[in-house]
């Protein structure tokens, strides 16, 4: 058996898109096939730069 797929998104606060994405990943309806992590984007100067502009960032196994 593998192992569960792994879903990062990358958010940072007050992101009503994020919000809305992290709605619609668990709307699905799947939430028990994969394992799942939110980042804030904000806490890492690294993730910032990279991500700035870019959020809801989503990946899985990635």
């Amino acid at each position: 058996m593998t192992d569960k797929p792994h879903v990062i998104i990358y958010t940072r606060p007050g992101c009503h898109l994020c919000e809305e994405a992290k709605q619609e990943i668990f709307a699905a309806g799947c939430h028990d096939e994969f394992t799942f992590e939110e980042i804030n984007i904000d806490t890492d100067s690294s993730l910032a730069r990279l991500h700035s502009l870019d959020v809801p960032v989503v990946t899985v196994n990635g």
